[in-house]
């Protein structure tokens, strides 16, 4: 994210294991990739959500 300007290098402070867990992906069974696909781009399945605020003044 941060390579393609969509993040900034404060973000990384923030974000659990800065973004990305060890291991090799290709160990990732077949059953989880499969059940996960549907979900790319989204918050994921179940209870999630996402609030946005804004503050217009202090």
């Amino acid at each position: 994210m941060l390579d393609n300007g969509h993040a900034t290098a404060a973000d990384l402070d923030h974000c659990e294991e800065n973004g990305r867990l060890d291991g090799d992906p290709d160990e990732v069974p077949a059953e989880a990739r499969n059940r996960g696909r549907n979900q790319v781009g989204s918050l994921g399945s179940g209870n999630h959500f996402l609030e946005v605020q804004r503050v217009a003044g202090v």
